[in-house]
């Protein structure tokens, strides 16, 4: 699991200058759900995007640490991805997700945001997507490709 996140992280370097060369100005959403979500987190520590939307996700934070050790949380540190520090404003962000959820606690989740960002719970669902996230995706970022200011 964790070492999946920090592959994520490695890779989006390359990932990024390979889109760049097909399409190099222009909008650029993220989204993640679930270990894509966390990588998404980081991904807003160190990227600019035009919007983003997270869905049945936390943050990577230092209370992960307990899960990783050694060789292993080193790398971690030493890349920046367990930082406490705040997500930066300057990306629109949405964040979805359910208390019924038995992986992701949204207490976790809401405790992560920026007041401006916007939180969806829904409080029956589990760690599933849903066609009304999905909308709400789609809805989120067309607002955003059109100009629309940060709520």
């Amino acid at each position: 699991f964790f070492r999946a996140i920090r592959t994520h992280l490695e890779e989006f370097d390359a990932l990024k200058a390979a889109v760049r060369k097909l399409i190099p100005m222009g909008p650029a959403f993220l989204y993640g759900n679930s270990m894509g979500g966390m990588t998404a987190y980081h991904l807003l520590t160190r990227e600019d995007f035009t919007a983003a939307v997270i869905t049945n996700s936390t943050p990577f934070t230092r209370k992960w640490a307990d899960y990783v050790e050694g060789e292993f949380l080193e790398g971690l540190c030493m890349k920046g991805v367990l930082d406490d520090a705040s997500f930066p404003t300057r990306t629109p962000l949405y964040a979805m997700g359910g208390d019924a959820d038995p992986v992701v606690p949204q207490k976790d989740v809401r405790e992560a945001l920026e007041p401006e960002d916007q939180y969806l719970n829904f409080p029956d669902l589990a760690h599933y997507v849903t066609a009304v996230m999905m909308n709400q995706t789609v809805d989120f970022f067309d607002k955003h490709l059109k100009g629309g200011c940060h709520e």
